[in-house]
């Protein structure tokens, strides 16, 4: 039995006014970042009044012809990130620092609004997902998981709580469940949305790269990369259906993944290209010629093996019925319900973030 897994979930209602139209003149070969995406990110359409998140995709991803895109963003470590970025803000109404949720505000502002028109419906589809407090079954798997990281600092946690009325003023549908992590989560909106339409990961976490492939891409929140499976491939040395075992082998010291020792994300990579898997690896071990490698990989299969679930996102997460609204091919947002947003963004005294909607939205 694992733990008692209650759900944490707000659903918002539809978004009224009428989004921006798509404007997508030719491909202009838009260069994301540094030289070695050029060549992959040349089939990119760039677009004028929508958010900066559509710019970077390719064409298929807002063509007519598909349901609206639908877009999962993880909002943990997007708080995470921001908090540590942002200056230590408090605001005037109680004094509660809340740097991380004005970094989190502006980086989904800048990316998701205008919103595009998408098959005529006029937006796209958001959810975003938190991890909870307490321990996921990958704690039940392995007791040391995560056991080597600092507790969040404590003018953090209070933020979230701020993070989550955000998402309710914007209408940004969010999730979090006990005994799950945000990954799993997104995850499982992926394997739900995945045949129907495309899907666009916010996240920079390599352990999401396991779900990129043709209709699944991962845009780097901050430095506006485009991951696709080419990126993956031409950092990696493996293809995403080969990330998890190349993490299994190499493990994760950030997430205490043990792996096996000696075994780097490169060499992990060159073994998965002689054997492709690490059953096969793991089976042929005593073929390998380095001694040391050899018997750290016959000595260490069980730990290989347990590195394998760890880093292995859950794609059945229990979703309630009510998520799917969220995750159907119907559903968009076409606008943000502008008096809702500025109720909230003047409550907390947001002005560089007030600033930015009206810039974007006007």
């Amino acid at each position: 039995g694992g733990p008692m897994r209650a759900l944490h979930m707000v659903m918002l209602g539809a978004m009224v006014r009428h989004a921006s139209p798509l404007v997508a003149p030719p491909c202009l070969g838009m260069a994301a970042g540094r030289s070695r995406h050029r060549t992959l990110t040349t089939t990119t359409t760039q677009m004028l009044g929508v958010g900066s998140l559509y710019k970077l995709l390719p064409p298929s991803a807002l063509a007519p012809s598909t349901p609206p895109l639908l877009i999962v963003i993880d909002g943990t470590a997007l708080m995470f990130r921001s908090y540590y970025a942002m200056p230590p803000l408090t605001r005037p109404l109680d004094g509660l620092e809340v740097g991380g949720v004005v970094g989190f505000c502006n980086t989904l502002v800048s990316l998701l609004l205008p919103y595009p028109a998408v098959s005529g419906a006029g937006g796209v589809s958001v959810v975003i997902t938190f991890d909870t407090k307490g321990p996921t079954f990958r704690n039940e798997l392995y007791k040391d998981y995560k056991a080597n990281r600092d507790a969040p600092p404590d003018s953090l946690g209070p933020q979230f709580d701020v993070a989550i009325e955000a998402c309710e003023a914007f209408g940004w549908p969010h999730v979090s469940m006990v005994g799950y992590e945000a990954d799993d989560i997104i995850a499982t909106c992926v394997e739900a949305a995945r045949t129907e339409r495309p899907v666009v990961i916010v996240g920079s976490d390599k352990d999401l790269m396991q779900l990129v492939d043709s209709r699944t891409v991962m845009v780097d929140p901050v430095k506006k990369i485009l991951v696709t499976p080419e990126t993956v491939r031409e950092k990696f040395g493996v293809g995403p259906e080969l990330m998890i075992d190349l993490q299994a082998m190499a493990g994760d010291s950030s997430d205490n993944i043990p792996g096996v020792k000696g075994v780097g994300p490169k060499i992990a990579a060159e073994l998965l290209g002689i054997w492709g898997s690490l059953d096969e690896v793991l089976a042929n071990a005593d073929q390998v010629p380095q001694k040391k490698r050899r018997e750290n990989l016959l000595g260490q299969r069980e730990e290989a093996l347990l590195s394998r679930e760890l880093v292995r996102l859950a794609r059945d997460v229990p979703i309630p019925k009510s998520l799917p609204i969220a995750l159907s091919a119907g559903s968009c947002q076409g606008d943000l319900q502008y008096e809702r947003v500025m109720e909230f963004l003047d409550r907390n005294s947001f002005s560089t973030v007030k600033s930015t909607v009206n810039r974007l939205m006007s």
